[in-house]
């Protein structure tokens, strides 16, 4: 009898224990048993940091909503049946057994990775499951796991540097197969901006809600996980919770949360700061603000901590009747949206045409910049801002160019939304500072001349380049912006 033992055996064989990205040997045998794969409700987690607790927490919320759960996730600590489980329960080893004798047996070689994964499917489906949060092994686009045609969303989790040998040597590169998981008119959750997320949600007609680390105290309280660490990854399942199940209430999330056990997350004192209550992503950069900015005035272009509290209050009042984090941003199309998405705060400069102005986006809870035009105006220059947001989508991977969003008309002004520099316009850091170390002066020279050499090869010409054009985040990072108006 094909016991357990044997089983282990097999699948950590050297011919078995290996890896080898591709989903054409697992589609294979899928499809001799059936495709498993497609009778199953998934939701399909990748990341580099935070994947295994991401799912760990959403399969406790489920559970003990009343779903009949299954949950994939790997390493194991103690055994391979850890892997697998249905409300809660690991595979029998038995079952195991059974599972490894029959899929190998089909005729086409699998690799560890590839056979525990056949076997996941092929258990969910015999068990009945209504919901299965299934984990990524490696990467995302060609990841044994990415036989799922449709799911009910994708969820992207932190993305840094990591197999660079295999999933590519930028973390742009990487969240480019992270993204391979995203279907065809199923949702993405993410808490990260890369461009290659929202290209193939764009590509796919997926809708991308964009979830910033905000989490009502509630939420944070009753994790059974606890570190910094966690609260993006909570935001992200209390967001795929709240789109999915609205009718799960706050209460059966709080049990759901209490139960959370996983016992590869390392626990660290969770420790709070009411002050920042664990908002926004750029919320890090506002304490360096406050100590190296401290005299900023009126018309400068930096968010001041007053400014930030003061949304922070606003958001704060909105959460509890927001059900999705973020918007769909489509950059092949020009999508109509409402001034109702923003609160808009105050005006950080001025231009021939109109005005700009710090806003809020009151689902994701980030901070933006919005250009405002007066379309009452006699000389209001349609043709020219949609040249500038041409050029806008057109230039949007360039880390030295603004990142245009999104735009929309109300009945007064036509608005474009970009994102918010936290660090002014450069003629505001000459007003502010005596003089310029060498080696910043010489940083920012380096990267406008690389800039206009890029905007040269593209057969691009920037009408305008001065100081007021060159924004400066607080890494000294430039970023040149008013290209058609």
């Amino acid at each position: 009898m094909f016991s357990y033992e044997d089983a282990l055996k097999l699948i950590t064989s050297k011919s078995n224990f290996y890896i080898d990205l591709g989903l054409d040997r697992i589609s294979a045998v899928l499809e001799k048993f059936g495709n498993p794969q497609d009778k199953l409700k998934c939701i399909h987690v990748a990341g580099t940091n935070g994947k295994g607790s991401v799912c760990t927490m959403l399969e406790s919320v489920l559970r003990e909503a009343g779903y009949k759960t299954g949950l994939y996730t790997s390493p194991h600590i103690w055994e391979y049946t850890e892997r697998i489980r249905v409300n809660g329960q690991g595979i029998s080893k038995d079952n195991f057994a059974r599972y490894v004798e029959k899929i190998t047996g089909c005729g086409i070689h699998l690799t560890e990775f590839e056979i525990l994964t056949v076997m996941m499917f092929l258990f969910f489906e015999a068990q009945g499951t209504e919901v299965a949060v299934i984990e990524t092994g490696l990467g995302g686009r060609l990841d044994a796991t990415n036989v799922i045609k449709e799911n009910l969303c994708s969820i992207i989790t932190h993305i840094d540097l990591d197999h660079t040998d295999r999933l590519g040597d930028t973390k742009e590169k990487i969240a480019y197969e992270k993204a391979g998981i995203i279907k065809p008119n199923c949702p993405v959750i993410t808490s990260m901006g890369y461009e290659a997320i929202k290209d193939k949600a764009d590509e796919l007609d997926s809708m991308m809600i964009f979830v910033s680390p905000f989490v009502q105290q509630n939420f944070v309280e009753a994790l059974a996980l606890k570190g910094r660490h966690q609260i993006e990854n909570l935001a992200l399942v209390i967001a795929a919770v709240q789109y999915l199940y609205p009718e799960i209430s706050v209460k059966t999330i709080i049990e759901g949360l209490k139960k959370v056990k996983n016992p590869l997350t390392y626990t660290t004192s969770l420790i709070q700061n009411q002050n920042q209550n664990n908002t926004y992503n750029n919320n890090k950069n506002f304490k360096n603000i406050e100590i190296n900015l401290k005299n900023n005035n009126q018309n400068s272009s930096i968010i001041t901590t007053k400014d930030y509290h003061y949304y922070q209050q606003e958001s704060l009042k909105l959460i509890n009747t927001i059900k999705i984090f973020g918007i769909k941003h489509n950059y092949k199309s020009y999508p109509k949206t409402d001034m109702n998405y923003y609160r808009i705060g105050r005006n950080i400069g001025h231009g021939a045409f109109g005005k700009v102005n710090i806003a809020l986006h009151i689902l994701s809870g980030h901070i933006v910049a919005i250009k405002s035009f007066n379309k009452i105006k006699k000389s209001f220059p349609l043709n020219r801002i949609y040249y500038e947001i041409k050029l806008l989508k057109k230039l949007r991977n360039h880390k030295n160019i603004i990142k245009y969003f999104e735009h929309f008309e109300t009945e007064k002004y036509f608005c474009i939304v970009m994102e918010n520099i936290s660090g002014g316009n450069l003629l505001n850091a000459i007003n502010k500072m005596s003089k310029f170390s060498e080696s910043m002066a010489r940083n920012i020279f380096k990267q406008l001349i690389q800039t206009i050499k890029y905007l040269h090869n593209m057969n691009i010409v920037h009408r305008d380049i001065k100081p007021d054009n060159i924004l400066l985040e607080l890494d000294n990072t430039i970023k040149l912006c008013d290209f058609g108006v």
